[in-house]
């Protein structure tokens, strides 16, 4: 199996992460440094049911919050929005049910990418922005383009009812889910192959997964960006050490194929694609659910987590 090229011909400077698309230059594991973001990394391990708990318990946040993001100004002189969105489409269909229930006269136009691909299409828009707001897309990104200028604070009606820490405090942004990273792993697959259940990122190491492993893109994914950052805090990148590009390096040895979504090394682990797709929580019990013989795993060594959230765009 051939990895796929997807990040082959970009750099990933992390901290500045978008700037960087389109440039023809090395791989992004070479990058390295210490130039990534902290995102929030969880050391224990959830039972099965905790991904479908966590995504679930934060659903009523975007009910309750999505449709106050049209409520602008600019969004209401307007017969029509556009919402730029990293959600899963399954998720924005429920959402645009609610909207366009309580809004029936407003046209919504959705566009859905990947959270690296959508930055930079808001990097390259930035002097002319074709979108009026964001629906889930990851707070750390969200946090780069606010210092950039290009987010409007807008606070919604009933933000108040929402915990603080999942609002930004002059209302940038609000929260409005958070997700977990999380090995898909396809139980079938394993036992035709004669492997073990990885615990964690260590065990995914062992020559015998060479090939049979599936990732996001890191420079495309927001999820890949997550799982890379958080091996980066748990192996080291910090202060000069080089422990967490060393662990990459020896990670991407095993690797079958790297792929622009997060949710995609899931759903091709559940088709017994490969034997294990890092992923994130939601889409490996969505596949549960739907009868493939998979199972989530909760690194051991610590599971990076992301909060997304909604903002309006300046202009």
């Amino acid at each position: 199996m051939t990895k796929s090229v997807d990040f082959d011909i970009r750099s990933l400077l992390i901290a500045m992460r978008f700037n960087c698309f389109g440039r023809k230059e090395r791989g992004w594991l070479e990058s390295g440094g210490d130039r990534w973001r902290r995102v929030g990394v969880k050391r224990y391990l959830p039972d099965k049911k905790e991904g479908k708990r966590m995504k679930s318990r934060w659903m009523f946040l975007m009910m309750s919050v999505v449709i106050a993001m049209f409520l602008s100004s600019t969004a209401m002189a307007k017969d029509k929005v556009t919402v730029y969105t990293s959600l899963e489409t399954d998720e924005t269909v429920k959402y645009l049910e609610v909207a366009r229930k309580d809004l029936p006269g407003l046209d919504i136009d959705i566009i859905r990418l990947s959270t690296g691909e959508l930055g930079a299409r808001m990097l390259a828009e930035k002097d002319n922005p074709q979108a009026d707001c964001i629906w889930g897309w990851a707070v750390t990104d969200t946090e780069q383009f606010i210092a950039k200028g290009m987010i409007e604070p807008y606070k919604p009606k009933g933000v108040e009812k929402l915990e603080k820490r999942f609002v930004h405090p002059k209302y940038y942004y609000v929260g409005i889910d958070m997700y977990i990273a999380a090995f898909c792993v396809n139980t079938k697959v394993l036992k035709e192959k004669g492997l073990p259940m990885p615990k964690g990122w260590n065990d995914l190491l062992d020559p015998k997964f060479k090939g049979l492993i599936a990732m996001p893109n890191p420079v495309a994914s927001g999820t890949g960006f997550l799982q890379v950052a958080s091996i980066l805090q748990m192996y080291g990148a910090k202060e000069g050490k080089e422990d967490g590009w060393e662990f990459l390096k020896k990670l991407d040895k095993n690797m079958g194929q790297y792929i622009k979504s997060g949710s995609r090394p899931a759903k091709m682990t559940a088709q017994g694609e490969f034997a294990v797709g890092c992923s994130f929580d939601f889409p490996v019990a969505e596949q549960k659910k739907l009868g493939f013989p998979v199972e989530a795993v909760f690194p051991a060594e610590g599971a990076g987590y992301e909060v997304e959230a909604n903002s309006l765009l300046k202009g």
